[in-house]
């Protein structure tokens, strides 16, 4: 499929090009008047702001209905990874989210970017119960009293405290129903299901002495049928309050006010209009931004290897990784086994160059009496072996 530019001559859109028997044909468009409208670079649509999409092709997930009053054209999806692809694909301009889901996937989406720009009023997000529950849902509505609700602090999947506690169930099993594909409320890493709301499911069963009994769905009307029909007992995931449903299901308080943030291509942005800088060596990060353990050793060998950089300190690999997959940071110094461990799990979004800078001797540490020497001579002995 050939799009073509206007031309006042043939020979300006099509060239034949030879290579040995073969004859290919490319587009050279004049494409002068188009570049030099200030909202596009090299023939690229570049998107600033809201005013920037408003007659564009937008998409949502279904509960952000509010939208459609501010936007000419919205598509409501029930799937959030058909909402990507279709922005992916270009069949999309736009995608609006809530905020955490923008910047969660933005951190781990090389093409996509989010718009720093709220859209419209929150939305509710809760979680659903059978409509003729009351065991459950004043249980869980008083659970929610003692805790903070909202995110605060999205986690990347790396968060140790998402692991699933341990929980014995002497109280019996829940059965609850979740959308595992709305991160970071929701998904699965790795084959492990994690997110801020699986962590708030798991303390909730641990407090109230229940195993959790966990079942996928895709979209929201599959937990609304499945507490309608009575196989499930509680259903989440980024699940908004919808008057539309309350003669079906009850709602729990409101877990999360949810911000709407825009999501675009990356290619649509500045930044992604121009071609990214390329490192070849480590020398080329000198005078970028670069994050650092607190640890005076490594800050101390950041400033040594690149002093016109400017650091950044931060407390846990766990920061660091968050800085490099948000791109707030250019690159860290850190020791080779936690590297490898890091972008054996984002292989997509990070890498790292071979050359050794320094070289750490670890132990362990013992108490400084006789019980403490006893045991450190005990594992110097098993460490030799």
């Amino acid at each position: 499929l050939f799009v073509i530019s206007y031309s006042e001559n043939i020979e300006d859109i099509i060239q034949p090009k030879c290579d040995e028997n073969k004859i290919t044909y490319s587009i050279v468009a004049n494409m002068k008047d188009y570049v030099e409208n200030d909202k596009n670079l090299d023939g690229r649509e570049i998107y600033e702001s809201m005013d920037d999409i408003k007659e564009k092709s937008i998409g949502a997930l279904r509960g952000t209905g509010y939208i459609q009053n501010l936007f000419s054209n919205v598509t409501i999806y029930d799937k959030y990874d058909d909402l990507l692809n279709d922005l992916r694909n270009h069949k999309l301009d736009a995608i609006i989210v809530d905020n955490g889901i923008s910047n969660f996937t933005q951190a781990f989406d090389m093409d996509v970017s989010f718009l720093e720009t709220s859209v419209g009023p929150p939305y509710s997000i809760g979680f659903g119960f059978q409509k003729d529950d009351t065991k459950y849902i004043n249980e869980f509505n008083e659970y929610m009293t003692g805790i903070e609700t909202g995110m605060k602090k999205y986690s990347l999947g790396f968060d140790d405290e998402s692991r699933p506690l341990n929980l014995e169930g002497e109280n019996g099993t829940i059965n609850i129903m979740y959308r595992i594909n709305v991160p970071p409320f929701s998904y699965k890493l790795n084959g492990e299901i994690l997110g801020n709301e699986i962590l708030y499911i798991y303390r909730f069963c641990y407090l109230r002495g229940y195993r959790v009994n966990f079942m996928e769905a895709e979209t929201i009307q599959e937990i609304i049928d499945c507490l309608k029909e009575k196989k499930c007992d509680i259903g989440g995931g980024l699940f908004p309050i919808l008057d539309e449903y309350r003669e079906d299901i009850k709602y729990s308080n409101v877990f999360h006010p949810a911000d709407g943030g825009v999501t675009i291509r990356y290619e649509n942005t500045p930044e992604g209009a121009n071609p990214s800088k390329v490192y070849n060596s480590l020398q080329d990060f000198d005078g970028e931004v670069l994050g650092s353990l607190s640890d005076v050793s490594y800050t101390d060998l950041t400033k040594k290897n690149f002093p016109n950089s400017e650091m950044i300190k931060l407390d846990s690999f766990s920061d660091i990784y968050a800085k490099l997959l948000l791109k707030e940071i250019e690159g860290c110094l850190i020791d080779k086994p936690i590297v490898d461990y890091f972008t054996n799990r984002y292989p997509d979004s990070l890498t790292y160059y071979e050359d050794i800078l320094n070289e750490n001797n670890y132990g362990f540490g013992f108490q400084k009496n006789d019980e403490g020497e006893k045991l450190r001579n005990e594992f110097n002995d098993f460490l030799k072996n």
